[in-house]
């Protein structure tokens, strides 16, 4: 009898010792294809010696802005007299709506003669400016948008434009979540008395002290972004670690909260929408003190729509209860059922020129019914 109570007990621990290595094992090879969610020991440092020949060269090009973490190259022949997207067919009429946003504003992987703006400076027979960005938060736009303020003497409005999933940008410090394609820093603003706050981007101005400066500026923020906090650490039991890992991966794939609020949709997130609304607020009386009529296009992603709805139903309720001018896109794609039409949205996400004709027949209508 005591030698099979023995049995047992070294079945059980033979049974957990092998859970353990095998979980070990999988969190090992999925740190090397996920290496967003997982803690590394001097993370900073490899990311430095890795991608050193790319960071000095756009640190110290005019690609980087203290104001603005990046902006495009003023030099760029992609872009005209006034520092927007050219558009050859349209630039010298009438000038109407200045634009800002990320790259669903630039209108990335198409044509200038295929991007919204154009198609909506043919609606009005004028010209639609096109100051996007790629990769930008809603709150770099906006400080693109203030850097601008002199385009009151020359447009009649700026319209502010906010894909589904820039929300999780704006409490982010990196292009992308981590270091993957993140080399490049941003300002992430702050809430102090009600009043939007951002710490400075670091000035780089000698190349040999570049990664100190980097590193610094790294370790500075790291623990103001949710982003580093929710990275998983392979401790033992590495049982625990991997269902973590599961579960955040899970959870950003399928935007729940299961056992962890950090996740990449923020909508549902209390502080990061009181910022959202703050940086919106500050938009519109901007604008309007700039003489500027002001409006925000909300922006869905037409291939993943949840079965819960689109993530900002609840914000554009309140920014329509502030009787702001708010454009809601999804409105039109769920009405008009387009959501599984192939010809929506590119390989990569961004909207296809047919997509892009039909905002900009759906915001030439609804832009009308505003009140400024």
């Amino acid at each position: 009898m005591k030698n099979k109570k023995l049995f047992y007990v070294f079945g059980i621990l033979l049974f957990l010792f092998i859970i353990e290595v095998f979980s070990l094992i999988l969190l090992q090879v999925s740190k090397r294809f996920n290496t967003v969610y997982f803690k590394f020991n001097n993370l900073e440092k490899i990311f430095i010696e890795n991608y050193k020949d790319d960071l000095i060269p756009f640190y110290f090009s005019k690609n980087y802005s203290q104001e603005l973490g990046w902006d495009n190259n003023p030099e760029s022949n992609r872009l005209n007299n006034i520092g927007a997207r050219n558009d050859l067919e349209n630039q010298n009429k009438k000038k109407k709506y200045a634009t800002f946003g990320s790259s669903f504003t630039w209108g990335d992987g198409v044509n200038e003669n295929e991007t919204w703006q154009y198609y909506l400076s043919k609606e009005y027979d004028a010209y639609i400016a096109n100051y996007g960005v790629g990769g930008y938060s809603i709150f770099q736009a906006y400080l693109k948008f203030k850097k601008n303020k002199n385009i009151n003497n020359k447009f009649e409005g700026v319209i502010l434009t906010i894909f589904e999933s820039e929300i999780d940008r704006i409490k982010n410090h990196y292009l992308n979540f981590y270091f993957e394609s993140g080399m490049r820093i941003r300002p992430v603003p702050k809430l102090k008395k009600n009043k939007l706050i951002h710490d400075p981007l670091p000035l780089f101005n000698k190349k040999e002290k570049f990664s100190t400066d980097y590193i610094n500026f790294i370790k500075k923020n790291m623990n103001e972004d949710p982003w580093w906090k929710r990275r998983v650490e392979i401790n033992f039991p590495f049982t625990y670690s991997l269902i973590k890992f599961i579960t955040l991966k899970t959870q950003d794939k399928f935007e729940f909260n299961l056992f962890y609020n950090d996740f990449k949709n923020a909508w549902s997130n209390k502080k990061t929408n009181e910022i959202f609304l703050k940086i919106i607020d500050n938009f519109v009386i901007d604008s309007k003190n700039s003489n500027l009529k002001p409006v925000i296009v909300l922006l869905p992603r037409i291939r993943n729509k949840l079965t819960s709805g689109y993530k900002f139903k609840d914000a554009y309720k309140t920014l329509k209860n502030k009787d702001y001018c708010v454009i809601n896109f999804s409105d039109y794609i769920v009405k008009n059922k387009i959501k599984n039409n192939r010809n929506t949205v590119l390989n990569d996400g961004h909207y296809s020129p047919y997509t892009y004709k039909l905002l900009s027949k759906y915001m030439f209508k609804e832009v009308k019914k505003c009140n400024f």
